[in-house]
């Protein structure tokens, strides 16, 4: 048991923290992800026009304070060897800034992107079942073709059905985001179905697609692995 939870924030190549209303992460957020065409464009139905650092640090915070789960994707931190300490050093980036070289030596936890839980738990009176969380996870253009967003997803599902007691998480992605879309089915989502042509992009209509996924399919998904 020790073990297990000794390695409850890390999978095989990722840590896991959380997520800080500080400048260094909303820089990051907003620097990597909710500033980029190449990853907002693909994850929200915001108008699609250069962003503002206002509304994403809000967001930031929002997610912080109303999610189950609000965490950075980090690469570990890599121990400098003898001959490395020795050497005289090289300069550091910018305040709060992340390089965008992915084989850069770190000293230091290096975000790569995040994983947002949030609960749709109902009110008492409600008959729908209270376990029930939406999951977004985004992975910062330099970082992405690796394989971290199903490392991540993967590692986000197992919190969220062992230690967040979910019954079943959910996911919606627009039908243009396809490496988003074989991403979530590879970590065990299944599609539930479509709102037909709910959002404008690139000159024409695209579906919206719900996708879920069961604690009984995931227990029988990590018995498999």
């Amino acid at each position: 048991m020790a073990n297990h939870l000794e390695r409850i924030f890390k999978s095989d190549r990722l840590v896991y923290r959380a997520m800080e209303k500080n400048e260094a992460d909303r820089a990051f957020i907003f620097e990597h992800t909710t500033n980029v065409p190449e990853v907002f464009g693909l994850t929200t139905d915001v108008l699609f026009r250069p962003q503002t650092r206002e509304p994403s640090d809000k967001w930031t915070d929002d997610m912080i304070d109303g999610c189950k789960l609000a965490v950075l994707i980090c690469l570990p931190a890599v121990e400098s060897t003898e001959g490395e300490q020795d050497q005289k050093p090289k300069p550091q980036e910018p305040n709060n800034q992340v390089s965008n070289n992915p084989e850069k030596k770190r000293n230091e936890p290096t975000p790569i992107g995040y994983i947002i839980l949030s609960s749709n738990e109902r009110p008492e009176d409600s008959a729908a079942g209270y376990k029930t969380g939406c999951l977004g996870v985004a992975i910062a253009k330099p970082w992405q073709g690796k394989g971290y967003g199903q490392e991540s997803g993967r590692w986000a599902l197992d919190w969220a059905f062992r230690w967040c007691a979910m019954h079943i998480v959910t996911f919606d992605c627009y039908s243009f985001n396809t490496v988003a879309l074989n991403m979530y089915r590879k970590v065990g989502f299944h599609e539930e179905g479509r709102l037909r042509h709910r959002i404008w992009w690139n000159g024409a209509y695209h579906d919206t697609i719900s996708f879920s996924i069961l604690e009984d399919e995931w227990r029988a998904l990590s018995t498999k692995s």
